[in-house]
């Protein structure tokens, strides 16, 4: 399903040229025994770099594309994503049934423990297999499966004192969360320019040009120490990146 697709140019107050930009959010169900599930999500920005990027639209197009043929493909390999049924008039407020069976939308209080990918955290599911270390300093330094270290890769989140905190590219960032959503909110500061070629996936939109994509941080500087390489350009604002309900994806623009 087709939820949205806008095509536009946004600028930054600090910048003398435009950012080419499409919005697209896809939806996938499946439909047994006269009853839909959700078995997928994209939703994100795509922004061509003018720096990098002689003809924007042809590149979009292209992009754009490519998007819906991976998401079709995918589509041919379900993976139901929550075993709440959707009935057929309601799909377009699927998320509102989906949001009911996810534990850490609907709790106070988050369950303390290592998260290893997104859906155990939406569930409360942590894997009792993973622990943290710390340095002196009270700084998680490390990350353990069963006593051997562990790259922080595996590891999606974890949750402490009840509060969440995710491995972000400028670090560990806590997790914050409205009535309906969990967001992280991030400074301009760490955010900087990148030569890495032309398309930039989930940049916040509504006013604001830069942001992370996926991993987008410069981590050469001292201030970043230990921060993830990635692609990005730099931001004069800070902003919130949300986490997909569905996939825990960044989201990058305004809720």
């Amino acid at each position: 399903m087709l939820e949205e697709l806008k095509a536009y140019e946004e600028q930054d107050t600090n910048r003398n040229f435009p950012y080419a930009k499409v919005k697209i959010k896809l939806s996938g169900f499946i439909k047994r025994n006269d009853r839909y599930y959700c078995i997928g999500r994209y939703d994100n920005v795509i922004v061509a770099n003018p720096k990098t990027t002689a003809h924007p639209s042809k590149y979009l197009a292209e992009n754009i594309a490519g998007i819906f043929t991976q998401f079709i493909k995918a589509a041919y390999y379900p993976h139901v994503v929550s075993t709440y049924f959707i009935p057929e008039n309601e799909i377009s407020k699927y998320d509102e049934y989906l949001r009911k069976t996810y534990k850490a939308y609907n709790s106070t209080t988050l369950k303390d423990g290592v998260y290893t990918h997104f859906q155990s955290f939406r569930d409360q599911e942590p894997d009792i297999e993973y622990t943290l270390r710390k340095n002196k300093n009270g700084k998680v330094t490390r990350l353990l499966h069963q006593g051997q270290e562990s790259s922080f890769s595996k590891m999606y989140c974890y949750v402490e004192n009840g509060k969440a905190y995710k491995v972000t590219p400028v670090g560990f960032d806590e997790i914050k969360k409205t009535i309906k959503v969990f967001y992280l909110l991030f400074e301009n500061e760490p955010f900087a320019a990148s030569q890495t070629g032309g398309m930039f996936v989930g940049v916040v939109a509504g006013g604001v040009v830069g942001a992370l994509i996926g991993a987008a941080i410069d981590s050469s500087s001292a201030s970043n120490a230990g921060a993830v390489n990635g692609i990005g350009f730099r931001s004069t604002m800070e902003s919130n990146v949300y986490l997909d309900s569905l996939t825990g994806a960044y989201i990058f623009e305004n809720k």
